[in-house]
């Protein structure tokens, strides 16, 4: 459409490539402003007034970095972006005058792509899922900590939050596997040991 000819032109124009990997939404509620955030083949994260789709935050992953998928939390103001190298990136969108994206958590899960992400509707959890078959979750609060590995015993095709979980429970993700099957659990907790729940449709 239109608008994402716009945008892609607004990349472009400041001499990076045009090529849309992800894209979320953010809500800057102090300003009343709806944004929409992309990332691009070259490691380039924006934030967009959706409005009037001016740059209203930008960030850029390490040189040579490729990302390959990304998610945004409405709830807690966060950006997460995976790349082909196996790293997963958390930034913060603040008010800053300078840059607007601020990087506060970057981890290496794996040698493989980091092929999923997705955060819970809280923003307390994030889920990543990897080529390899593992799948992490970060916890994110006061610090963000990652959560044992669950190694899945497929590689992941798709993966999704359930519904927010009632007050005091901790929420479902649902995950597909490559060989069809379909999984539920829980964020694993430290020094436990993980277990499943294959979901029959």
């Amino acid at each position: 459409d239109s608008g994402t000819d716009f945008v892609s032109q607004r990349h472009a124009g400041m001499g990076f490539g045009s090529g849309v990997v992800a894209s979320g939404r953010l809500w800057q509620a102090r300003h009343g402003v709806d944004e929409l955030v992309t990332v691009h083949i070259d490691g380039i994260v924006q934030c967009l007034d959706a409005s009037t789709r001016a740059v209203s935050a930008q960030a850029s992953l390490a040189e040579g970095s490729v990302p390959t998928c990304a998610s945004t939390s409405l709830a807690a103001n966060l950006v997460a972006v995976g790349s082909a190298d196996g790293v997963l990136r958390v930034f913060l969108r603040t008010l800053a005058a300078e840059g607007g994206l601020q990087l506060i958590w970057r981890q290496r899960l794996s040698k493989e792509k980091v092929s999923q992400c997705a955060f819970d509707a809280s923003g307390l959890y994030l889920a990543a899922a990897c080529a390899d078959s593992n799948l992490f979750c970060i916890s994110i609060g006061a610090s963000i900590e990652r959560l044992p590995v669950i190694n899945l015993p497929a590689p992941p095709a798709s993966l999704c939050w359930c519904p927010a979980a009632p007050k005091g429970a901790a929420p479902k993700l649902l995950v597909a596997l490559s060989d069809a099957r379909l999984l539920r659990l829980e964020p694993p907790r430290p020094g436990s040991v993980h277990s499943f729940e294959n979901v029959t449709l």
